[in-house]
């Protein structure tokens, strides 16, 4: 046990900077997550060390199903590079649930690192805003688009997301910082706005209303909802008084130049209506098993004159993914591959449910369901940034405290 945790001292470090890795781009993340499969593969060697096993089946129908997906993909060289090398997320789920279980301050020590730099990000996303540039000088491509250390890639309100209500939530958990934690709430709810991501901006304040309602508990109702409708007026005044380019930006692709076409119209004829028509004839002639992970930018091509011919929309429904979790599902996945992924991964979230939960369970659980929510426009599933966060979330969510062997 002494040399776990010595180990424990050196993963403490590397998830603390887990942010940094996920800034500075794929290389160094995988790089971490790289380490963490070998550390994992070095726990399983040893005879004293003991997984729940009733994780491993779901994660392993998944990866033998993608490994599977490889071979039936259209291109199956680019399918391979992101599936095979897939195992590394589920090993990630379960180093997590392994330090979790066995060393309590793995907790509290990674959520102070963390708010730190989730701060900073923020101040600096508010600062991009009201300037134009960021702290080290970079200036935005657009003005309603504001990604601070990102640069060109727009996720930073993603990581608030993924790992800014985590770190609040066991702030409080620990150290019952209520106000300190509802401080820094409103800072990650101005940098979150001021990003211009429409869909992570509603996605944030779903997981806020949630994240309050841990935070104030059910004891008194009265002053939870009071709470949350102060929280939600203090977001719409946000919305009024803050920069008119972000307002353009929530208000953009939200319109449409004929008003008298309803909701579905404006969707069907916005970039994302195009994604989605794209990728619902793939799946026409995908149906069981996709055209194969990573494939649909491959795909798209052939299909720009079908949904210009068919739908009457611009030929604009090319992309490296379609830009939606289910459409990406079912155009390289199909049906099948889409209800092994789903059902795996929902066997596991309703097998976790039957045990106690605690607030730092029921938070990540909240990013796992919104990460789900339909229609709304995401990132690609299976991406190292996006995996990686989903993976956390899902370590976090596993990880049972009642089940301690230290």
């Amino acid at each position: 046990m002494q040399i776990l945790k010595t180990h424990n001292k050196i993963y403490l470090q590397l998830f603390s900077l887990i942010i940094i890795f996920l800034i500075s781009g794929s290389l160094l993340v995988n790089i971490f997550l790289g380490v963490t499969v070998i550390y994992f593969f070095y726990l399983m060697k040893n005879s004293s060390i003991k997984f729940n096993k009733e994780y491993f089946l779901p994660l392993i129908i998944i990866y033998v199903y993608l490994i599977f997906n490889s071979i039936l993909s259209i291109d199956p060289i680019i399918s391979a590079q992101r599936n095979i090398f897939f195992l590394r997320f589920m090993c990630l789920i379960l180093i997590l649930i392994f330090f979790f279980e066995n060393f309590d301050q793995f907790f509290s020590k990674i959520s102070i690192f963390w708010t730190v730099l989730l701060i900073i990000l923020s101040l600096d996303i508010i600062y991009q805003g009201y300037f134009g540039h960021n702290i080290l000088g970079y200036k935005t491509s657009s003005p309603t688009r504001n990604s601070s250390f990102f640069f060109s890639e727009l996720k930073a309100a993603s990581i608030i997301n993924g790992l800014g209500f985590l770190s609040l939530t066991i702030i409080y958990h620990f150290r019952q910082k209520r106000l300190l934690a509802l401080s820094i709430l409103f800072i990650f709810l101005a940098a979150t706005f001021v990003t211009g991501e429409r869909s992570n901006f509603l996605k944030f304040l779903i997981m806020a209303s949630v994240f309050l309602f841990l935070l104030m508990g059910r004891k008194n109702l009265k002053i939870t909802f009071f709470t949350l409708f102060t929280f939600l007026i203090i977001s719409f005044l946000t919305l009024i008084f803050t920069s008119n380019n972000i307002m353009k930006r929530f208000q953009s692709s939200t319109t449409y130049k004929d008003k008298k076409d309803n909701l579905i119209q404006i969707y069907k004829y916005s970039q994302w209506g195009a994604h989605a028509y794209t990728a619902l004839e793939i799946f026409q002639d995908n149906k069981f098993f996709g055209v194969g992970n990573k494939n649909f930018r491959i795909a798209c091509t052939e299909y720009q004159k079908i949904i210009v011919d068919k739908y009457n929309i611009q030929p604009r429904g090319c992309s490296t993914h379609p830009h939606q979790l289910y459409y990406e599902l079912i155009s390289e996945h199909g049906l099948i591959g889409t209800v092994i992924i789903l059902s795996s991964l929902f066997y596991l979230i309703f097998k976790r449910l039957n045990k106690p939960m605690n607030k730092i369970n029921y938070i990540s659980l909240t990013y796992i369901l919104v990460t789900f929510i339909p229609l709304l426009p995401s990132g690609s599933f299976f991406t190292t940034y996006n995996a990686t966060l989903f993976s956390l979330n899902f370590g976090f969510f596993l990880y049972n405290s009642q089940n301690k062997s230290t």
